[in-house]
């Protein structure tokens, strides 16, 4: 009957447009950050079983005759296939490749939503949101680099300065006092010994060295000389000169090599208790190479003055030094503040020699007074191992080829990166890079029953199943590309063509609807 295919009609057009309504609305946002199109699905309504069919004994209808009752829309389903990446114009821009989502919380009321849209910024007080203003979630960092507790706001740690009366908002980077120094210089194996005391030949530095006395070694006392600056507590900046000179030993049939070595500061910088205005002031370690004919170093010794010594020159107060866990020998500083006094720090010394058993070999005991002139007497690193960029003695100048320590002054905050792990990384006006939060990206059983809020948020809807929560770049989570958005996953071309079939689709409903009107009409003339 002609009302029932006008009822059909009617339901192809109501279906065909809300499909328009979706192609219209991938269309209005083909250029959202991070949008996810949608595709409409159409579904049969029901149908309608007619008498006759073909029919097995017993009357089982085998092949039902039906026709069918309209069309409507069975599922409007979301794109979630990643949408092409464009450079962003901060930092602060962020592109998730691969799987998983941005969490964002309203601070007014603690409502979550997730979003694959990463354009973020930092705000007045440091809280890092979006345009909404809600705080994109991660984890706080320690200085190792570990999760702080659950994931929080991420927020610049910010503290307050007065500059010039007025109060301004900073974050800083907390000075860090020098651990380690590692060195690596070559040594001129043609040089000839400039300092030599017959007695005590491989501590004729450490003999020759005055604090009291300006500068406290003569420049021509050393074949060889290099300074590094080092940090104390309170981020003050010291250098360090580490000076070497050749020890000549007759008679040493394996043709081997020696060199001794001290290392001083400026002597009134020296904060150690009772060495102010002595000779060793500012003297913080002395000690020996030895290396192969063909140049290699293979031990070494080291020696620091004994805490509360009587006669600060006296060898027999310098003993071995204690070796850090990684076998290298440490000495003991103490930098001098503007009260007179220093606080007390460690510093390893890497020279490229370290021992496997983090112990000595002290033929002629622990103090330097029972070496002497004789070579085999000196102390050495037990099981020494040979790094790649060790101390070398080779027939070429002396020549510093490498120096590190892990020191710094305080530092104030310049610029941020991500890395892809999702590492919010602070760059320092001291040099210094420090990792403050790692962003936190969150799945779903189910992406498709995610339910949109507007302005490019989902909430987790009952039918996206249960929410896990993890490390960016680990674990199947996708990479945090920085300074980078993800466009809209909608293909122009596709919604153009849909478009076209969506129109045909409402011409051929209508035409239905006509054509029916015009079957009633004819009825209705017949019965008149």
């Amino acid at each position: 009957m002609p009302f029932s295919s006008m009822y059909i009609g009617a339901s192809g057009i109501n279906a065909h447009g809300s499909w328009m309504d979706v192609i219209g609305n991938n269309l209005a946002n083909a250029n959202t950050i991070a949008y996810k199109g949608s595709q409409a699905l159409f579904g049969t309504l029901m149908s309608e079983t007619l008498p006759g069919g073909v029919r097995y004994e017993g009357g089982t209808n085998a092949f039902p005759s039906q026709k069918g009752l309209g069309v409507g829309v069975s599922e409007i389903r979301m794109d979630i296939s990643q949408g092409s990446f464009e450079p962003g114009e901060t930092a602060t821009d962020l592109a998730i490749g691969g799987q998983g989502y941005f969490r964002v919380v309203n601070g007014a009321d603690n409502t979550a939503f997730y979003t694959r849209a990463g354009n973020f910024r930092f705000d007045r007080e440091g809280l890092l949101v979006d345009p909404h203003g809600f705080a994109l979630q991660g984890w706080m960092l320690d200085q190792d680099g570990a999760h702080v507790g659950s994931t929080t706001d991420i927020r610049l740690p910010m503290v307050t300065e007065t500059v010039d009366g007025h109060e301004i908002q900073v974050v800083k980077s907390d000075p860090r006092a020098t651990g380690a120094i590692t060195l690596s210089v070559n040594l001129d194996s043609t040089s000839a010994d400039r300092t030599s005391d017959p007695g005590n030949p491989f501590f004729s530095l450490l003999g020759a060295y005055d604090g009291r006395s300006e500068p406290p070694l003569s420049t021509d006392a050393a074949i060889y000389q290099t300074s590094i600056d080092v940090y104390d507590a309170e981020g003050v900046k010291h250098t360090l000169t580490v000076s070497f000179d050749r020890v000549d030993v007759p008679g040493d049939t394996a043709g081997r090599q020696y060199y001794e070595f001290i290392v001083s500061g400026e002597p009134g910088e020296d904060g150690r208790a009772g060495l102010a205005g002595t000779s060793a002031a500012g003297l913080y370690m002395a000690g020996t190479l030895c290396f192969s004919a063909n140049g290699e170093v293979v031990n070494m010794s080291a020696y620091t003055l004994a805490s509360g010594a009587g006669e600060v020159k006296d060898l027999a107060n310098w003993t071995l030094a204690d070796l850090d866990a990684a076998g290298h020998p440490q000495l003991g500083a103490a930098f001098a503040s503007a009260a007179g006094t220093g606080v007390a720090q460690t510093i390893s010394l890497d020279l490229g020699l370290s021992s496997g058993t983090d112990s000595w070999s002290a033929p002629a005991g622990s103090s330097a007074a029972g070496v002497g002139s004789d070579a085999a007497h000196l102390a050495g690193l037990a099981e020494a191992s040979r790094d790649a960029m060790s101390v070398t003695a080779y027939a070429t100048p002396s020549v510093t080829i490498l120096q590190n320590q892990d020191g710094y002054a305080e530092g104030y905050l310049r610029n941020v990166h991500f890395t892809q792990d999702g590492l919010l990384v602070g760059e320092f006006t001291n040099g210094v890079e420090e990792a403050l939060y790692q962003v936190s990206l969150y799945d779903f059983n189910s992406e498709y029953g995610l339910r949109r809020e507007g302005g490019n948020l989902f909430t987790a809807g009952a039918g996206a199943g249960a929410v896990s929560e993890g490390v960016p770049d680990s674990g199947g989570f996708g990479s945090v590309n920085g300074q980078t958005l993800e466009s809209s996953n909608v293909d122009m071309v596709t919604e153009f063509a849909n478009m076209i079939l969506s129109q045909r689709g409402f011409q051929a409903n209508s035409k239905v609807i006509t054509t029916s009107d015009n079957i009633l009409n004819t009825l209705i003339q017949t019965k008149r």
